[in-house]
């Protein structure tokens, strides 16, 4: 399955700043990567977790 605009940051910096500022962690990434983008918060050994940043935003799979 395609993720969506994976982050290239490690998941463990991508963990401490999501705990860290949880706000101000989505706000980057969602001006950075756009609506919808992947983050590895739970370690590599989990599946990746998808955050839309917008309510409507729509995907098509």
């Amino acid at each position: 399955m395609k993720l969506f605009n994976n982050l290239r940051t490690p998941a463990l910096l991508q963990i401490l700043q999501l705990i860290a500022e949880p706000t101000k962690f989505l706000e980057n990434n969602a001006a950075k990567y756009g609506d919808v983008f992947t983050v590895q918060v739970m370690g590599l050994k989990s599946p990746p977790i998808v955050f839309f940043s917008h309510p409507c935003t729509q995907i098509r799979f």
